[in-house]
């Protein structure tokens, strides 16, 4: 990241380096993560976010509830429905699909940690426990689909390799 700011990272040997290069290599990490928390807190910032959390998580929670919450979120003591909510919650896809050295074309670095509040907001997530229903067909599923949010465990026949898959 010391690069992105115009302040490379230096390299050092630690086996040989005298103390005044250490100082010098330190300072240099500091210098970088402190400059890059000012770029953090002028976006937080512009972006009308008033609350520094701990982690980048919590900070977009926060920045989702500050300004795009308007939806109230039940919470309920369902055992079922609980151990289907966490089973359902997968990360990211995360996948490599070229090894080796890149030439002669431009590259971007993208920052995906900060999708969430993009979802959050752009799409339907259930709210409010309201029942569970087993064996449920298509239809009646796109029939709950048409006019609700709905969590299931299904299990789908597929070729296209876009779904999570908890291994």
């Amino acid at each position: 990241t010391g690069e992105r700011i115009g302040l490379p990272k230096l390299s050092i040997d630690f086996k040989t380096c005298s103390e005044q290069e250490l100082k010098v290599y330190c300072r240099r990490d500091v210098e970088i993560e402190f400059e890059n928390f000012k770029i953090f807190i002028r976006f937080l910032e512009r972006n009308h976010i008033a609350r520094l959390c701990y982690t980048r998580g919590s900070t977009a929670m926060a920045a989702f509830l500050l300004n795009h919450y308007t939806t109230k979120i039940y919470i309920h003591n369902n055992k079922q429905a609980i151990k289907l909510e966490r089973d359902s919650y997968k990360g990211g896809r995360v996948e490599c699909f070229y090894l080796g050295e890149l030439k002669n074309d431009n590259y971007y670095m993208l920052d995906v940690n900060s999708l969430y509040p993009f979802v959050m907001r752009n799409n339907v997530y259930p709210v409010k426990y309201k029942k569970i229903s087993h064996k449920v067909t298509p239809k009646t599923l796109g029939r709950y689909l048409s006019v609700k949010a709905v969590t299931a465990k299904v299990l789908i026949e597929t070729d296209e390799p876009v779904y999570a898959v908890r291994r």
